[in-house]
């Protein structure tokens, strides 16, 4: 533990060297979008670290400070789809920690920010199989906090919608593990809310979902695969009692 938390400590002292070096760059051309991105990046990374530390409060700040500079940069340039991208990223960082915090209301309102946009460049190239999966992505958040919240069939309809882009980019790419593994995730998730469901059909859907997932994980070969197996296999035995 104390060698993980040494380099985890080196890691953050390299961001923030490079992130004074950036605040010195945008200091000398505030006009510079690049540099703001990168000045951006630097307060993620710095974010990630604190966030492997636990140090959440201060994790929070400098997400934030990153989230503020993407806010403004697609104010200035409305076309670039990567600051775009970016900026629907800094809202589910910042989700991402109320979340874990049991801030679930506020999870939900940054996830519904990042959704819109994920939507929003998924349907400017349909095409594009990372804004695609960024969008499954981006349903399934949304899903969880709504799970948080209690609201369980808004949380199944949300991982509806990213299980259907995630069977479609599965399906044109079959040797993708990465693809795979989402696809695979995103099948438990929604039987674990189809099974919390009261009444009706949802107890039998939530048992198709886990075997259609484990038919998929047999044949998956990414090296959590016996994990995977696992766990959809106790899911079925809770499902079963």
């Amino acid at each position: 533990m104390l060698k993980v938390q040494n380099k985890l400590g080196e890691a953050l002292d390299a961001y923030r060297h490079a992130l004074a070096i950036c605040q010195q760059l945008v200091e000398r051309d505030k006009s510079n979008g690049g540099w703001q991105s990168d000045l951006s990046w630097c307060y993620n990374k710095v974010g990630e670290v604190l966030v492997a530390q636990s140090k959440l409060p201060e994790a929070v700040d400098a997400f934030e400070r990153a989230l503020a500079i993407n806010q403004r940069l697609v104010e200035q340039d409305k076309t670039n789809t990567d600051w775009q991208s970016d900026l629907a990223a800094g809202y589910e960082k910042v989700g991402d920690i109320a979340l874990s915090q049991g801030k679930a209301a506020e999870a939900f309102a940054k996830y519904e920010v990042s959704l819109g946009i994920r939507q929003s460049l998924a349907d400017q190239d349909k095409t594009n199989s990372s804004s695609q999966s960024d969008l499954a992505a981006s349903h399934e958040k949304v899903g969880d906090a709504l799970k948080a919240r209690g609201n369980l069939e808004g949380a199944a309809a949300e991982y509806q919608s990213s299980l259907s882009i995630r069977r479609v980019l599965t399906d044109q790419d079959k040797s993708n593990t990465d693809w795979q593994h989402d696809l695979i995730v995103t099948l438990q998730k929604l039987a674990a809310a189809e099974a919390m469901v009261q009444g009706g059909d949802h107890s039998q859907a939530a048992k198709t979902l886990l075997q259609e997932a484990a038919k998929l994980a047999a044949d998956y070969q990414g090296p959590d695969r016996q994990g995977m197996i696992d766990s959809i296999n106790e899911a079925s035995q809770t499902l079963a009692q």
